[in-house]
């Protein structure tokens, strides 16, 4: 009976030790994701204010600067880019604006690779007329 206990001792601290890497790495996903779908979700609220004000206001110019200031308290988004662009004939004229944030991958991109949720792009419309 004690030579099946030699043979097994250690096996739990070896199995622990190979499954050490997949927990890692679905533990940062879970982490990832997450910040994608609150950063997604601050975004479109972000865009749509921006959208509602520089239709209201008949200024495209302005939803780069409400988009921005909406977004101040965001620590992780890395670059953000928003263009707003008028379009379509009177009386159906609509503002687009489209707003699109670099999410960094947690401990870079050498332990998880591409997760393919790199870039979040939010559009919103408002009519102007």
């Amino acid at each position: 009976m004690k030579r099946t206990h030699d043979r097994e001792r250690g096996a739990a601290a070896v199995e622990f030790a190979m499954l050490i890497p997949a927990l890692l790495i679905i533990l940062l996903g879970a982490i990832h994701f997450g910040r994608a779908f609150s950063l997604r979700h601050v975004l479109g609220d972000a865009t749509g204010f921006a959208a509602r004000q520089a239709a209201i206001a008949n200024d495209p110019t302005r939803a780069d600067g409400v988009v921005r200031a909406r977004m101040n308290g965001v620590n992780y988004c890395r670059q953000l880019s928003v263009t707003a662009t008028q379009g379509g004939n009177a009386p159906y004229r609509y503002l687009d604006v489209r707003s699109t944030c670099q999410l960094p991958i947690p401990l870079g991109s050498s332990l998880l690779g591409n997760l393919g949720m790199t870039a979040i792009t939010v559009v919103a419309t408002m009519p102007i007329d």
